[in-house]
């Protein structure tokens, strides 16, 4: 018969012989109880590491050897402790670091449980420095998956390792202007081994920095606009697991980020048009055709059209409307140069929809696409209106009803005088609806 199963005989035989003081009762329970739970959980934390690491401690007050297991949806890494009980207030902590989302702790029975959430399947690794256990997760993009978790080799340094990474600090962030127009973002630490992450959030650039403090005199609002760059400004603020850098922007722009020692650079530029965007519309056209030769007498144009589908590899659909025919004598000339000089002279024009060209006279085209374009107004004028209430402070009610009411009424046709002083962009407020 084991310990526990004495005590419990004990303590049953003591309530039916005889009836005890109820101090002698709960004694026995604590001692009972003292017998069933092997350890206790005495604290839970976690460092954030470099490269989007997290190391998660687990600390007891006696050995333990817990079960640990992954699962991939949802993501997350399970430790299951046998007799174990939990001694610690906050249960649930946000992490919000690399591929770590929070770290959960719930108790049933005799048994307790941590569960670290993740965003994404990462691998895992574990050691056990004295009565700690370790779990360092990775960042989720190593190519491991949630189930390699493997033993870390004993460390004699353990968290203090961990702890001297986080000591780092950001020393310095600066604005430079291209000779491009490009804005440069330059953060300096205090040293290597810093572990910053780009990402676009709520319209702007976001630099995070896990495992890198930010001094009081280094935090700071830039505002940058005045440089003519695509950032706006620079906004470095503290946050409880490191630091924040968010830079606003403006426009279409390109992004780059690097890292050189003890110094993280972001550099962002205009967006770069293409060549043949920047041409005007006036700006004669390039033709980049395969070269053929056309030499006909009075040959119907539906033909020709049919010959230069031939030499495109497109596909050419002519409406019925196109007739006539035509001499042609070109010699060694892109197809397109000769397809516009064809439809030139016969007064034609043409679509082009991925590789359908569609031909037919100018005037059908034009009337075409008119009667679509009323068609779309028509459809927005048929629309429900909503209505809104709009708040407008320091505003007085008498301004407000004239510029939406008597200026509006003067453009749709009341005092010619004053509808004629009005010029098209100063109508008032109101559209015809």
């Amino acid at each position: 018969m084991t310990r526990q199963q004495r005590i419990a005989t004990m303590i049953t035989g003591k309530i039916q012989s005889t009836r005890r003081p109820l101090f002698f009762g709960l004694a026995l329970g604590f001692l009972l109880s003292s017998e069933l739970f092997a350890a206790n959980i005495l604290g839970i934390g976690f460092t954030p590491l470099p490269g989007g690491e997290v190391e998660v401690a687990i600390k007891l007050d006696g050995p333990t050897d817990p079960q640990i297991f992954s699962t991939e949806n949802p993501a997350r890494i399970a430790l299951d402790f046998a007799d174990t009980k939990l001694a610690v207030k906050n249960r649930a902590i946000n992490v919000g670091t690399g591929a770590t989302k929070t770290i959960t702790a719930v108790e049933a029975g005799n048994r307790s449980r941590v569960v670290i959430d993740l965003f994404r399947a990462s691998g895992y690794e574990t050691r056990l420095d004295g009565n700690t256990l370790v779990v360092r997760v990775s960042n989720g993009f190593s190519g491991e998956t949630a189930a390699s978790g493997r033993p870390i080799p004993q460390s004699p340094a353990g968290i203090q390792l961990a702890a001297a990474a986080s000591a780092l600090a950001i020393k310095n962030v600066d604005f430079r202007r291209g000779k491009q127009g490009e804005g440069r973002i330059l953060i300096d630490f205090t040293g290597d081994g810093a572990s910053a992450d780009l990402k676009t959030e709520g319209g702007k650039l976001i630099v995070d920095v896990y495992n890198a403090k930010l001094p009081p005199s280094v935090a700071q609002r830039m505002d940058v606009i005045d440089f003519a760059t695509p950032v706006q400004f620079v906004d470095v603020k503290a946050r409880s697991n490191g630091s924040r850098i968010e830079i606003g922007t403006i426009g279409e722009f390109e992004q780059l980020a690097y890292q050189a020692g003890n110094q993280f650079v972001v550099e962002i530029s205009p967006k770069r048009i293409a060549a043949d965007a920047k041409k005007s519309l006036t700006d004669p056209p390039v033709y980049v055709g395969a070269r053929a030769t056309y030499n006909f007498q009075d040959i119907p144009v539906r033909s020709v059209l049919q010959l230069i589908a031939d030499v495109s590899d497109l596909n050419i659909v002519v409406a019925d409307s196109v007739q006539g025919n035509v001499t042609v004598r070109m010699i060694n000339v892109p197809w397109d140069q000769a397809m516009d000089i064809v439809l030139q002279s016969k007064g034609l024009d043409k679509r082009r929809n991925g590789n359908i060209i569609f031909v037919a006279p100018a005037k059908e085209i034009a009337e075409r696409e008119q009667a679509l374009e009323d068609a779309r107004q028509s459809l927005e004028n048929r629309q429900g209106l909503i209505t809104d209430f709009i708040p407008i402070g320091y505003g007085k009610a008498a301004d407000i009803a004239k510029l939406l009411t008597e200026e509006s009424l003067s453009s749709k046709g009341g005092d010619s005088a004053s509808k004629g002083n009005q010029s098209e962009g100063e109508r008032g407020f109101l559209s015809k609806r």
